[in-house]
């Protein structure tokens, strides 16, 4: 702040509100303030105009920009190079870029790595991700001397922020640099395991020899806030790609489609084809705000099952069966465009949908028997199996096993019916006799799943829960309860005793 003689200080800690202002100083920032007489603590009058900032949209559910640094020439960007999160990373960068401040990534606890294959391996990737104008800088803890290719990025007179998510080595590498423990750490929760080495406060750090590091607590949400700029820097590749390219396949994740959008749209000029695998981001445009041009075609061919199948299928001279639509036929010319890309990306069979049903179907599919009610229904049967006295690999088996290694295949070969009539006979008149019962057990559970859909409201929860900054932890650990569960557990066990893997 600017005290009585008229210089002015430097935030070096996170501080409170401006004085009658909802504004709050961050680290970095220049103030000016005043030192009631009688008191050793000063009052924040004013922020002075800020050079750069560091902005994420505020993790709480309000829609608002959260400053979190201000004022510095370089953002650093922390991941531990066995551990590297790519999503996360496309995330920083965008956010670094957007400030006008060089961007360097360093992959911090290369000890920890199986061997230098590794490494090289590791920085590669990451170089390409980051693209050419961003240095990749590799630090170990057995290695002290890696660390000065970090100060010889903070030279005197300047000033780097430091981001990352918690644990992944940023008070290390600000310990390594001052040459001393300098950093407070918490130690690891009981409850879930976090909190290793995790900064408690934001704080500049002075560097021997050179200017100054801004260090803070791990960012766990990086919501991106109007970043325009950063996402045309993070994604130039695909800009490249989008003003070169005449049919243009927009493959991104429905969240992915959302952030890349505007980036996208400005080189979708007449002519080209916008190409979709899923109908979600025009049928809820509305929601999305993908509204393409109106001289360019939009297509679609989404095929009925993973990209991992798709793939396999593919390579193994198969086909998978996909559907296709017209959305926008622009250059009278969008059908035969369609139906030859719907054979190139590898379909066994085409049939003919629109947009706006093939993402009813597919969001009804998903829910319902392709995935959440095939999993309700195996934990259901499991857990009841489980309760009456049967082990383990009695229940998984029972539940499972053959039902997706032997029934299913025969399913697929020649129908229901066929499988039917493979079977034991008390087989068969146990399924004739209670199929109806689950039909009518399940069908209202179906209907509202549809309700939901047709009313957007599941295009909704999709866009709000995807597009959170901490998505793809909260899915992480989702999926590790699913895969942690004995039902799951039991089943890597069963399927390592398969014949084809002994």
């Amino acid at each position: 702040m600017r005290i009585d003689e008229g210089s002015f200080v430097r935030c070096e800690h996170a501080t409170a509100l401006v004085k009658g202002e909802e504004v709050r100083a961050v680290i970095g920032d220049f103030v000016e303030g005043t030192v009631p007489e009688g008191h050793d603590k000063g009052i924040i009058e004013s922020i002075l105009p800020r050079t750069r900032a560091f902005v994420r949209k505020d993790p709480t559910e309000r829609a608002l920009p959260q400053v979190l640094a201000a004022n510095f020439d370089r953002v650093f960007v922390a991941q531990p190079l066995s551990d590297v999160n790519v999503r996360r990373l496309e995330r920083e960068l965008v956010l670094a870029y957007e400030t006008g401040a060089a961007v360097t990534v360093v992959l911090t606890k290369a000890d920890l790595a199986e061997s230098d294959a590794e490494v090289a391996s590791v920085r590669d990737r990451v170089r390409a991700l980051a693209g050419p104008d961003v240095q990749t800088v590799v630090v170990s803890a057995d290695d002290p001397s890696s660390v000065e290719a970090v100060r010889a990025l903070v030279p005197p007179n300047t000033t780097a922020v430091l981001i990352g998510k918690s644990g992944v080595g940023k008070s290390s590498l600000i310990n390594m640099l001052v040459g001393h423990e300098l950093q407070e750490t918490t130690p690891v929760r009981d409850r879930d395991g976090k909190g290793r080495h995790t900064t408690v406060s934001r704080e500049m750090v002075a560097i021997p020899g050179g200017g100054f590091i801004m260090d803070m607590p791990g960012v766990r949400g990086l919501g991106l806030w109007e970043a325009d700029a950063g996402i045309g820097a993070a994604f130039a590749d695909i800009e490249e790609a989008a003003e070169r390219g005449t049919i243009i396949q927009y493959l991104l994740s429905d969240a992915g489609q959302i952030a890349v959008w505007l980036a996208l749209r400005k080189h979708l000029t007449a002519g080209k084809a916008l190409y979709f695998s899923h109908g979600f981001g025009i049928t809820y445009k509305e929601r999305t705000g993908i509204v393409p041009p109106a001289d360019v075609d939009v297509i679609l061919i989404a095929p009925k099952g993973s990209g991992t199948s798709l793939r396999r299928m593919f390579l193994e001279g198969r086909g998978l069966n996909s559907s296709f639509a017209v959305f926008q036929d622009a250059t009278g010319h969008a059908f035969e465009r369609v139906v030859a890309l719907g054979i190139g990306v590898g379909s066994g069979y085409l049939f003919e949908t629109d947009f706006k049903r093939e993402v009813y179907s597919d969001l009804t599919g998903e829910r319902g028997t392709l995935m959440g009610a095939i999993q309700g229904i195996f934990a259901a049967q499991y857990d009841t199996l489980r309760a009456n006295g049967h082990t383990p690999s009695e229940a998984f088996n029972e539940t499972v096993e053959e039902l997706t290694q032997s029934l299913m295949p025969l399913v697929s070969e020649n129908g229901m019916d066929w499988m039917y009539a493979n079977c034991s006979t008390t087989a068969q008149r146990g399924a004739l006799d209670w199929w109806k019962r689950f039909r009518d057990a399940t069908k209202p559970v179906f209907e509202e799943l549809y309700r939901e859909v047709a009313a957007g409201n599941e295009a909704q929860r999709s866009i709000d829960l995807n597009s959170k900054p901490d998505y793809r932890e909260k899915l992480d650990e989702e999926l590790r309860q699913m895969r942690e569960s004995e039902m799951w557990q039991t089943g890597a066990v069963v399927r390592k005793l398969r014949p084809e893997n002994n």
